[in-house]
C-alpha cells in the first residue's frame, strides 16, 4: 500500500492521532517540559513541521499567536532552565507582568508565566487534510470507515481482518488510541493504557472581545496543584473560549458516556471565577467530547510489538501526541524500514521501559 518511505512518513503521521479530533489543538514547546528528552523531541517536531509546510505548500493551519504557561515559582524556572539550555526562545514573568501585557488575565506574583512566542493553535482538520494528500501523492491508499476485527501474526505476513476485508502486509503500524488494548489484547501485559472521555469545554466571553482576539490573546497553559488546565482563543466557535481540564473519566471506548460528570468542569469554573473576569463561568456554554488514551505514567507507547517484532505499535499518548505527530510518525516509520528500536525510539516511551511516577508538566 505505501510504495516509498516519503509515503510512510505521511501516512503515519497523518493517521498516528486516531483519538477524536477537534478543529483546533494547540502547539506548545511547554507539553512535557518536565522531561529534557521531550523538549528535545519538540525541537525536532518543529524542523519536520517546517520541512512539511515546504513541501505541501501550506500554510493556512498554524495560528502563531505565542503561548503563556502558568504555574508556580519552582516550576516555571525549572521549565526555563530546560528552554535555555536548549536555545529555545521564552521570557518568564512574574504574576504582575502577565496581568500587565495580557490584561484579560488576573494573577499575582504567586504565579509565573513562561512566554513561547512562537507558539499557537493548530487546525486539525486542516492539518489533516494537507498531510494526506501528501502522502496520497507519495502512494499511500486510505481506507476509511472500516472496523478491525481481528490482527493475526501468519508465516510471511501480518493479517489485518475487517468488517470489509482482509489485508496482508509484512509489517503492519498499529495507531488505535483507545482500542488499542481491544486490537492488541495482550499488550497490556506489559503496558497498561486507559481510554478516559474528556469534556471539551467552551465558555461565552461576555465583556472586552477585543482582548481575547486571536492576534491578542495566547493559547494557555496553567498547572495549578494537581490540576493541569489550558485555553485557546475563540477560534473553533465565535465569542467562545476553549478551557478546559486535562483529565478524563475512564471508559470502554465503544460505550462512552451520555453526559460529562461534573467533576471535569468545576476546576475550570472556579479558576475562571478567579482569573478571567471577562468570562461567563457560570457554565460551559458548549460541551464537546473527546478520548484520550492514557498510560499510568502519561508517555507514549512507541515500538515492537511483544508477540510479534512485525507489528508495530503507536499509542498511550495521554492527550498529547498531535501536538509531536509528525515526529512519532517519523520515529514509526523509520522502524517500518528496519531502523532498530535502540536508535530511533527514546528510552522514555518504550514499550518495555521502566514506568516513572507522573510528576507534572
Amino acid at each position: 500500500m505505501f510504495e516509498s518511505r516519503q509515503a510512510w512518513n505521511d501516512a503515519l503521521s497523518s493517521i498516528l492521532n486516531s483519538e477524536k479530533l477537534f478543529e483546533t489543538r494547540f502547539r506548545s514547546i511547554f507539553w512535557v517540559l518536565s522531561h529534557t528528552l521531550c523538549s528535545c523531541v519538540l525541537v525536532s517536531q518543529f524542523a519536520l513541521n517546517t520541512d512539511h509546510d515546504k513541501r505541501s505548500n501550506v500554510n493556512i493551519h498554524f495560528s502563531k499567536c505565542g503561548l503563556l504557561w502558568l504555574s508556580k515559582e519552582v516550576a516555571a524556572k525549572n521549565c526555563s532552565r530546560i528552554l535555555k539550555e536548549h536555545g529555545v526562545n521564552h521570557r518568564l514573568l512574574e504574576g504582575h507582568e502577565v496581568q500587565k501585557e495580557f490584561p484579560q488575565f488576573r494573577y499575582d506574583d504567586n504565579w509565573f508565566g513562561l512566554v513561547d512566542p512562537e507558539g499557537g493553535v493548530l487546525y486539525a482538520d486542516k492539518c489533516l487534510k494537507a498531510v494526506q494528500d501528501l502522502a496520497q501523492k507519495f502512494g499511500a491508499k486510505f481506507k476509511f470507515e472500516e472496523t478491525v476485527k481481528q490482527l493475526q501474526s501468519e508465516k510471511g505476513a501480518v493479517v489485518v481482518v475487517t468488517d470489509k476485508g482482509v489485508y496482508k502486509a509484512k509489517k503492519v503500524v498499529v495507531t488505535v488510541g483507545g482500542w488499542l488494548n481491544q486490537v492488541l489484547p495482550d499488550l497490556h501485559d506489559t503496558v497498561e493504557t486507559q481510554a478516559e472521555q474528556v469534556a471539551v469545554d467552551y465558555w461565552k466571553v461576555e465583556r472586552n472581545p477585543e482582548f481575547y482576539d486571536n492576534g491578542n490573546c495566547p493559547t494557555v497553559v496553567i498547572e495549578e496543584s494537581e490540576d493541569i488546565l489550558y485555553m485557546l482563543p475563540p477560534v473553533d466557535y465565535p465569542g467562545h473560549i476553549k478551557f478546559c481540564l486535562h483529565a478524563g473519566e475512564p471508559i470502554d471506548p465503544n460505550k462512552p458516556l451520555s453526559s460529562i460528570p461534573d467533576w471535569l468542569h468545576e476546576a475550570v469554573k472556579n479558576h475562571i471565577a478567579e482569573h478571567l473576569p471577562d468570562i461567563d463561568g457560570s457554565k460551559p456554554a458548549i460541551v464537546d467530547n473527546c478520548i484520550y488514551t492514557v498510560t499510568k505514567d502519561t508517555h507514549y507507547v512507541i515500538g515492537s510489538y511483544p508477540g510479534d517484532s512485525r507489528i508495530l505499535v503507536g499509542g498511550g499518548f495521554s492527550g498529547s501526541g498531535f501536538k509531536l505527530s509528525i515526529s512519532m510518525g517519523r520515529i514509526l516509520a523509520d522502524l517500518a524500514n528496519g531502523r532498530n528500536e535502540e536508535e530511533v525510539v527514546p528510552d522514555l516511551f518504550k514499550v518495555k521501559r521502566k514506568r516513572l511516577p507522573y510528576s507534572g508538566w
